[in-house]
């Protein structure tokens, strides 16, 4: 019975957690040049279906690459990375010394 009730006080912990560390990751900075480069940008953690709602369709999809899967996604003045479904980064292009389409 103890037993039964660690693991559920463990299970409802990570589940606390998780969706914690998913409110402030949605709300995080991409990238610390992003204040500085002006340019809002989606948050590391955020899933695609996130950005596409929050961003719109990207101009470009790039398909999966390697293991894990990495996709890039194209909007004006940035690029997103997603490993599987979640954003790991958002780079401005003047973070990858590129000029933005007019």
């Amino acid at each position: 019975m103890l037993r039964t009730m660690n693991w559920a006080l463990l299970v409802g912990t990570v589940a606390l957690t998780s969706q914690v560390l998913a409110q402030q990751s949605s709300t995080a900075p991409a990238s610390e040049n992003q204040a500085a480069v002006g340019v809002a940008m989606p948050a590391n953690g955020a899933t695609m279906a996130q950005v596409r709602q929050r961003f719109g369709p990207p101009e470009s999809e790039q398909p999966p690459v390697g293991d894990p899967p990495i996709t890039r996604w194209r909007y004006p003045g940035y690029t997103v990375y997603f490993e599987r479904n979640l954003v790991i980064t958002s780079v401005s292009d003047a973070e990858l010394g590129l000029t933005s389409s007019p």
